[in-house]
């Protein structure tokens, strides 16, 4: 995944996204671990399943649209 599709993805779910969602994410952040593009949602505490569920639903679907296969990971933080 080039950086300007992680950049696309990020934008999209920035802009498609809920703003309460939108306030209990501190960073989103990009690597490759084992031929894997993971992208990675730090979030703060205290975030239910079903608002993980909505963010995890989000990119996905936007990704797959785009032809990307990615890998969202939670992290508190």
């Amino acid at each position: 995944m080039s950086k300007e599709q992680y950049d696309d993805i990020i934008k999209h779910t920035k802009a498609s996204l809920e703003k309460n969602i939108l306030d209990k994410i501190t960073k989103f952040r990009y690597s490759e671990i084992d031929d894997y593009f993971v992208i990675q949602v730090y979030v703060k505490e205290g975030m239910k399943a079903r608002k993980l569920g909505e963010i995890l639903t989000n990119i996905e679907d936007y990704a797959r649209e785009k032809n990307i296969s990615v890998v969202v990971d939670f992290l508190r933080g």
